[in-house]
């Protein structure tokens, strides 16, 4: 069984912060975690990987709302992952375990309600 979890973090870009979280997916036992509002940039990724000890694939973000991540455990033998989809507010990649195909994708709408009908109508 694959345990998967998702949050809004509200921000990820001060480094206790991120310790906080990696440490509790850990004790969780999290395989793949969705994390919304990570304020991520191309420039973290490297650091908060390391950090992380698994694998991070990102959807950067453009202001300090947003920022999709999802985590996949170093515990989690999965294969063949790779983004299939990266624009504002949603993340998608594919994966395989053991011989079966899987994707995983994190949306996260906007708030206001004419950008939100905007964004389900793409």
């Amino acid at each position: 069984m694959v345990k998967v979890l998702t949050v809004n973090v509200r921000g990820m870009r001060k480094k206790w912060t991120r310790t906080s979280i990696f440490r509790e997916l850990r004790k969780l036992k999290t395989d793949i975690c969705l994390l919304q509002e990570c304020h991520v940039t191309k420039n973290d990724v490297d650091i908060w990987t390391n950090e992380w000890k698994g694998q991070l694939f990102y959807n950067e973000c453009t202001n300090r709302s947003q920022g999709e991540i999802i985590l996949i455990s170093k515990n989690l033998q999965c294969d063949n992952v790779q983004y299939i989809h990266r624009s504002e507010g949603l993340l998608a990649i594919s994966f395989e375990i053991e011989g079966e195909k899987y994707i995983c994708m994190s949306v996260y709408a906007p708030n206001n309600e004419k950008k939100k009908v905007d964004f389900f109508r793409k």
